[in-house]
């Protein structure tokens, strides 16, 4: 019998202690994935949409909860101990000494009837610590897909897009017979010296996506070429995908110079209307060309959420008669949820 008490004692405490060491690390994730999503949200200034917003303010309600159920149990499972004090008087005096943990009443772990019951905390706990990644893995991601058809005469500028760079040639939409709709966005060839054209979507920042044109670059130019660009956080950095009179080209742009990831050949002519489709989800990437993949690769310069639009290389001239733009919810490298400031690139 007192073998089995004490084997019983033994268990109930090395729970006990297993359930601190959980909860120990759980607050210091959930506190860690906080501070975490702080930064996305505010020195990053990452795009707060409503869901990603308020899995932000459930994370920080839930690190407070928890740290205020851990404070209250540990005071409700630590009775103060008195003692007396010796007096003159014929009342005893009591005064409290440190507080310290009950210990386990013998009679109540051999009752069969007594089980550890689990705390509605641990509950809480878990479900905070699941909306916290979730908030995190949705960061920089929108939850609504955009098209654009450029069937009215105007300019890109008027149509909400950004141009990174002026003197790379102007964009407008024109009448084209060969287009979809009969019109089309055009970039007119700009600057030698310039970087590359680009007009960036509106009110879009995100690292996954899937994305889709349909362009044609024209003959006789300088630089031939159309594409979608990616991942954008400045002229300098950022990614594309192109197709060229040599085929179709996956590349990263870094500090201002170009690294092709990789290139694939391709019956791609100029004059000629194609449909480009991206799908970017974390490292890997697949490209479509028509509706069927033609390259495939992983991008180990992974990179912040950035903007999406269309490129066109400054020399050259293309046409664009749609884009649609899907941002799709992240997935990184379970390390980086806890790992601040980690580089990715």
């Amino acid at each position: 019998m007192t073998h089995r008490l004490r084997s019983k004692t033994m268990n109930v405490s090395r729970r006990r202690r297993w359930r601190q060491v959980v909860g120990a690390v759980s607050i210091a994730l959930l506190g860690i994935t906080a501070l975490r999503s702080s930064i996305e949200l505010l020195i990053r200034q990452a795009p707060s949409h409503s869901l990603d917003l308020a899995l932000f303010i459930a994370t920080l309600l839930g690190l407070g909860g928890t740290l205020w159920w851990a404070w209250s149990h540990r005071r409700s499972q630590t009775p103060a101990a008195l003692e007396i004090a010796p007096t003159d008087e014929s009342e005893p005096t009591y005064r409290e000494l440190a507080r310290r943990r009950a210990p386990l009443d013998p009679a109540a772990i051999a009752d069969p009837r007594v089980r550890p019951r689990a705390s509605s905390g641990w509950l809480w706990l878990s479900l905070m610590t699941v909306l916290a990644c979730c908030g995190l893995l949705n960061s920089g991601s929108s939850d609504r897909r955009v098209r654009w058809t450029f069937l009215e005469p105007t300019t890109a500028h008027a149509l909400g897009f950004a141009i990174p760079e002026p003197n790379a040639g102007g964009w407008e939409v024109i009448q084209d017979a060969d287009a979809t709709g009969g019109t089309a966005l055009v970039n007119h060839a700009g600057s030698d010296s310039a970087p590359a054209a680009m007009a960036l979507a509106p009110s879009i920042s995100t690292a996954n996506l899937r994305a889709k044109t349909r362009c044609r670059f024209g003959a006789g130019q300088p630089a031939d070429g159309c594409g979608i660009v990616f991942r954008y956080t400045s002229r300098d950095s950022y990614s594309v995908v192109r197709l060229d009179a040599g085929g179709i080209v996956l590349a990263r742009v870094i500090a201002g110079e170009e690294r092709i990831t990789k290139r694939v050949a391709a019956d791609v002519r100029p004059g000629v209307w194609y449909e480009l489709g991206l799908t970017a989800e974390g490292r890997e990437i697949a490209i479509r060309c028509n509706g069927v993949e033609k390259l495939s690769a992983h991008d180990e310069h992974w990179r912040e959420p950035g903007g999406v639009g269309l490129w066109v290389p400054s020399e050259g001239q293309a046409s664009f008669d749609e884009l649609a733009v899907e941002p799709t919810p992240s997935t990184v490298d379970p390390l980086s949820l806890v790992i601040l400031g980690k580089q990715r690139g």
